[in-house]
């Protein structure tokens, strides 16, 4: 069924409440996640999973990616990647591999020199980096060049990339 009731038992260690907020989360994930309409929906929820003691399991995490895969324009696809880190159980490569492929379509600018920077320092942070195809790592890579080469890093440290912000 498409039911969302609380499982019964709860979680162990008294965990109880805030275990069946999260199982009620992931059942929204599971059956309603098509009314997460537009990216900053799921950018959304992806960010608040990075800043959370759970991960998106693997099932439900492939399921608003690839909804967001479908989705076009309106998104932060460096966003995402970002929040990816640290909000999914089971990074998919297959999918992340789609979403570095959207990023290369995009226009040289500062702006896509800085998410590529964090998209391919992202995989690497995932471990999934080996996991995906050598010619779009390289595209990307070789956009990135082209972007640093047209657009390059200014003195000042509001183009600098964001690594040092967020703890790694």
């Amino acid at each position: 069924g498409n039911s969302c009731s609380s499982s019964s038992g709860g979680a162990a260690g008294g965990g109880g409440l805030r275990s069946e907020g999260f199982e009620k989360i992931f059942c929204f994930l599971r059956n309603d996640s098509e009314s997460l309409k537009s990216g900053k929906d799921i950018e959304f929820v992806m960010d608040t999973f990075a800043r959370l003691p759970r991960r998106i399991p693997a099932k439900e995490g492939n399921k608003i990616l690839e909804q967001y895969l479908s989705v076009e324009g309106g998104k932060n696809i460096r966003r995402l990647f970002l929040a990816a880190r640290t909000a999914l159980e089971e990074p998919e490569p297959p999918l992340f591999e789609r979403l570095l492929s959207q990023l290369n379509e995009q226009a040289l600018s500062k702006q896509s020199r800085r998410n590529l920077a964090n998209a391919l320092y992202a995989l690497r942070k995932m471990n999934i980096e080996r996991k995906i195809r050598p010619e779009i790592r390289m595209r990307s890579l070789e956009q990135f060049i082209a972007a640093g080469k047209e657009y390059p890093p200014s003195e000042s440290s509001e183009d600098e990339d964001d690594y040092g912000k967020e703890q790694n």
